[in-house]
C-alpha cells in the first residue's frame, strides 16, 4: 500500500503543549509555520514525505469516485462492527491486530487507522469513516498522493479551528506540525537523529523532554534556530547495488503473487520475463565479479611468493 515506512515508528503520542503551539502558529494561507518575524518553516508535500514517509503518489484524493452502487467494499468493511453508525478507533484498531489475513477489509482498516491516527480524526467520539467510501477495490492506494491529501485536511481543520472556544478540538494532522517542528528548530539539549521519515527516529518520550526543555528551561517555544536543509549521508556503490536489488526483488514477488491471482495477464507475465532476463544477468554478473575477484587473489598470492622468493635470495647472500 506504500506505508511500510510506517512500521518503523516509535510515536504513539504527541505532547499537548508543542502540539497546540505550532497548530497556531501553522498559517494556512502562507503554508508556514511562522516561529516569529523572519523565521518560518515550509509546509510542503514533500516536508510531509520527509516527516511521515507517506507516498507521493500520482493520483489526488479529491479526484477518487465515490463508491459505486455495485462496489460492495465499504458495506462489507461495516460489517465487522456491531454498531454501523457509531464505529469508534479501539475498534479498528482491534481488528487489525487479530487479523491473520491482509485481505480488503484489512486495508481499509489499516486506512481507516491511518487517517484519524496522523490526518483527520473526529471530535464527537467516532471514528472519521467518510473517506473510505472512496476506497474500492479496484483502487490503487499506493498511487494515491497521500501528501498533498494530507495537507488539504491540514488547511481545512486548522481554519475550521477556534483556539479560544474551550469547546473546538483541532482534529487534523498536529503530529506531522510537530514533528517538522522539531525536525527544522535547532535545539542543542534533545535532539534525535536527523533522518528521513523523521517519524522512525523520534519517540513521544523524546518529544516531551524537548516540551518540557522548551517550556520550563527556556521559558518559550520557537526560540532557536533554524537547521540547516538536510542532507542524506553519502551511500556507496554496494548499498545502492543492495537497495535497488531489495527492490527489484519485491517487485518480482509483487508480479508472481498477481499472476497467481490473474495467470492469463499477458502484461504481468511479459514483465516476469523481463525480470527473469534480469536476474539471469545478475547471476551471470555475480560470476565474472567473482572469477576476476579469484584472479586478483590468485595475483596477490603469486606476487607474495615473487617477494618470499626475493627476501630467501637475500637471506642466501
Amino acid at each position: 500500500m506504500g506505508f511500510g515506512d510506517l512500521l518503523k515508528m516509535k510515536m504513539t503520542e504527541v505532547p499537548g503543549a508543542l502540539s497546540r503551539y505550532v497548530v497556531d502558529k501553522f498559517d494556512p494561507t502562507k503554508m508556514k509555520i511562522v516561529l516569529r518575524e523572519g523565521v518560518e518553516i515550509d509546509v510542503t508535500r514533500e516536508s510531509v514525505n520527509q516527516m511521515l514517509g507517506f507516498p507521493l503518489g500520482k493520483k489526488q484524493f479529491s479526484k477518487l469516485p465515490f463508491r459505486k452502487e455495485n462496489d460492495k467494499c465499504y458495506d462489507e468493511w461495516t460489517e465487522q462492527f456491531e454498531n454501523k453508525k457509531m464505529i469508534r478507533l479501539h475498534e479498528i484498531k482491534m481488528n487489525i491486530v487479530t487479523s491473520d489475513n491482509a485481505d480488503m477489509n484489512f486495508q481499509m482498516n489499516f486506512i481507516g487507522l491511518l487517517i484519524n491516527s496522523l490526518i483527520e480524526s473526529s471530535s464527537c467520539g467516532k471514528a472519521n469513516t467518510y473517506p473510505l467510501n472512496y476506497i474500492m477495490k479496484n483502487t490503487n492506494i499506493s498511487n494515491i498522493d497521500w501528501c498533498s491529501y494530507l495537507l488539504n485536511c491540514l488547511v481545512k481543520t486548522k481554519r475550521s479551528f477556534d483556539s479560544s472556544n474551550p469547546t473546538s478540538y483541532f482534529v487534523g494532522p498536529s503530529a506531522f506540525l510537530v514533528l517538522l517542528y522539531v525536525d527544522r528548530v535547532h535545539c542543542s539539549v534533545v535532539i534525535a537523529k536527523r533522518k528521513r521519515p523523521v517519524i522512525y527516529h523520534w519517540t513521544s518520550e523524546k518529544m516531551k523532554l524537548r516540551e518540557i526543555y522548551e517550556k520550563e528551561i527556556v521559558k518559550q517555544f520557537g526560540t532557536g534556530d533554524l537547521n540547516e536543509d538536510f542532507v542524506e549521508e553519502d551511500i556507496n556503490q554496494e548499498d545502492y547495488e543492495q537497495m535497488i536489488l531489495m527492490k527489484i526483488r519485491k517487485i518480482n514477488l509483487l508480479i508472481e503473487n498477481g499472476i497467481n491471482n490473474f495467470p492469463t495477464s499477458v502484461r504481468l507475465n511479459h514483465l516476469k520475463s523481463m525480470l527473469n532476463e534480469f536476474f539471469n544477468d545478475e547471476d551471470q554478473i555475480a560470476q565474472e565479479d567473482n572469477i576476476n575477484n579469484d584472479d586478483d587473489d590468485e595475483h596477490d598470492e603469486h606476487d607474495e611468493d615473487d617477494g618470499d622468493d626475493e627476501d630467501n635470495d637475500n637471506v642466501k647472500d
